[in-house]
């Protein structure tokens, strides 16, 4: 993954952490986390293969 990739991730993770903090995990979907960022849903999907593995990076941290 390159630089650009990296940061576009970290950022979503970000984002992400953010909106289970206040939402719950349960009440975030992909898309909520993505409007925020104005970022497409294919996006996601090149940086995580699902909300799963997204979970497990952030509780990985």
């Amino acid at each position: 993954m390159n630089e650009p990739d990296t940061t576009l991730k970290e950022t979503i993770k970000s984002n992400a952490r953010r909106l289970f903090a206040s939402e719950g995990y349960d009440q975030t979907p992909v898309e909520r986390i993505l409007d925020e960022l104005s970022l497409p849903r294919h996006l996601f999907f090149t940086l995580f293969a699902s909300m799963d593995e997204l979970l497990e990076e952030l509780w990985s941290e």
